[in-house]
């Protein structure tokens, strides 16, 4: 009987390729800025000369419209600045402790705002970048070199005001990575004027879009 062999063959696994790993980002150094107008340790508010004026506005008959007493504002700044900013801008009920008494109120909210959102993202490369940001945004604010348009005054820094706000906003969320809507106060502000509102041919849709216009401004 013929002899029946088998044979065995030793195959060895090659080694399975390691996983592809994403690189991991690289952090961004963060913004570095010189000072242009300012002086390290020297307030860009202690440059001005300040007025306490009264804002008022008057309708065609000469009844008040709108008035708030000692408001602080640049000397060299026109009553009509003085009166759009008080009237518009200052944020809180007038005759409340929470309103904003003028000029220097106003863009400390916004700029400091900013710049505590810049140290806290990782925007600057150091705490001094941020200090020399913030200084140098409020010369050119309250010099009337440049100006934000209304939603940052509206809405920028308000939480500091309104902490507890229910107002309502679309809005990123860091945590989930989407955009939602929800009630953000002035956690989230708008800031921005530009939008683009779709509309139809008819009376509701026109009521509808100066509705949600004027939210978008607001919130």
């Amino acid at each position: 009987m013929a002899e029946l062999k088998t044979t065995t063959e030793n195959k060895t696994a090659a080694p399975s390729s390691p996983a592809t790993v994403p690189p991991a980002k690289k952090k961004a150094p963060g913004l570095s800025f010189r000072r242009l107008f300012t002086k390290p340790g020297v307030s860009p508010y202690d440059e001005v000369e300040w007025d306490l004026r009264l804002a008022q506005i008057t309708d065609s008959h000469g009844g008040v419209i709108f008035e708030q007493k000692d408001v602080e504002v640049p000397k060299d700044w026109s009553m009509t600045a003085t009166n759009i900013v008080a009237s518009k801008y200052l944020h809180g009920k007038i005759g409340t402790p929470e309103r904003e008494t003028g000029v220097r109120q106003l863009v400390s909210r916004v700029a400091e705002t900013i710049r505590d959102w810049g140290l806290a993202q990782g925007y600057f490369r150091t705490a001094e970048d941020g200090a020399t940001f913030h200084d140098e945004l409020v010369h050119i604010l309250v010099r009337q070199y440049a100006a934000f348009n209304s939603p940052v005054w509206f809405n920028v820094g308000c939480d500091r005001i309104e902490p507890n706000s229910d107002g309502r906003n679309w809005h990123w969320n860091q945590q989930t990575q989407q955009v939602e809507f929800g009630v953000t106060g002035y956690s989230k502000p708008q800031c921005s004027a530009c939008f683009i509102n779709s509309v139809k041919y008819s009376l509701d849709s026109s009521l509808t879009l100066a509705k949600t216009e004027g939210m978008l401004f607001k919130w």
